[in-house]
């Protein structure tokens, strides 16, 4: 950033040069304007304008947004690194970095989704099982859903968050039910939600009614950008606005249509101030991670979609996306 530290009779004083200033000054003023249409459609305050503009110049490296500095932003939990990605990386699909104007539609996307329990549910499908297109048409494989299931709730020895707990009868709601009995009302669980055959949105969205934690939906993170933008009332006037979950392919279209290039996820030279390069990850190098551009236009052959399905790697939480063909 252009900052450097003296010493000066023993005491530490910072000092900044004018020409960084200057930089820092034009780049969040051109973040600003990038980002106009896409606050014009939101409809947000001043103060939220500025402080969505900060929490973005936090979450930067290598002059474009980061979903590594956004989790180191906003101290994010590891478990949480997929859902994230997927959430910030909507216009960017496979990549790990973002522009202004994406992060502010996907931030506010996924923070109004906190008080809306289907449209959390609905987008929650999407993140874990839509693949590139987000689709919500999508069938999940049912030993998927119910490994999610099992992992959120802790139900087999597998995912047990106290193992051994059913013998520890001095624990706070000790019920004594062995692993094969909790799996055993997991999967009737599934059963009266889903029914028997793979599973589709409707099945999904009566399963999360029932068991929320299979969202893994991150309460966590949207306190804490709450708490850091300092406009909790705000923010819950915005989550009561929302109705559904397919509001943000509505003001995507809306957006696009204002500014066709608003949302690309093209390079930037001179970017915002956390950095000059148009690089996709930190370091400003180019290539490195980048996904591809997203077009908010599904195919029209269903035939040819691929469902993408959430399967535990190397731990409890960690989600990688699998490609299955559908079954159609």
């Amino acid at each position: 950033m252009g900052s450097c530290f003296s010493s000066d009779g023993g005491s530490m004083r910072r000092t900044v040069s004018k020409q960084a200033m200057h930089d820092i000054k034009n780049a969040r003023g051109k973040d600003a304007n990038d980002c106009k249409p896409v606050f014009d459609a939101l409809g947000v305050s001043k103060k939220m304008q500025g402080r969505l503009l900060d929490l973005y110049e936090h979450s930067c490296a290598g002059g474009r947004g980061s979903v590594k500095e956004f989790m180191r932003a906003v101290k994010a939990e590891k478990s949480f690194e997929y859902y994230l990605t997927r959430s910030l990386t909507f216009f960017n699909v496979g990549g790990r970095s973002f522009t202004c104007p994406q992060f502010v539609l996907l931030i506010w996307n996924l923070v109004t989704l906190q008080r809306n329990a289907d449209a959390s549910a609905e987008w929650s499908f999407r993140v874990w099982f839509g693949g590139d297109e987000y689709d919500k048409d999508v069938i999940a494989p049912r030993n998927n859903v119910f490994e999610m299931l099992d992992s959120s709730l802790g139900l087999s020895a597998k995912y047990d968050y106290r193992p051994g707990s059913e013998k520890f009868k001095n624990l706070k709601g000790f019920v004594g039910n062995p692993h094969d009995f909790d799996v055993k009302k997991g999967k009737m669980l599934m059963k009266s939600c889903c029914g028997e055959e793979d599973v589709n949105l409707k099945g999904w969205m009566k399963l999360a009614a029932r068991a929320k934690p299979v969202l893994k939906y991150p309460f966590a993170v949207v306190e804490e950008i709450k708490r850091q933008t300092k406009l909790e009332k705000e923010w819950n006037k915005l989550s009561l606005k929302r109705r559904s979950c397919e509001e943000l392919d509505a003001l995507v279209a809306e957006i696009n249509t204002s500014s066709s290039e608003c949302l690309k996820s093209s390079s930037r030279s001179g970017g915002n101030s956390g950095g000059n390069s148009g690089g996709d990850e930190s370091g400003g190098s180019s290539g490195s991670g980048s996904g591809k551009e997203r077009v908010p236009k599904r195919s029209a052959n269903k035939g040819n979609r691929k469902n993408v399905t959430a399967k535990p790697k190397g731990g409890k939480s960690k989600y990688v996306a699998k490609a299955t063909k559908s079954k159609r």
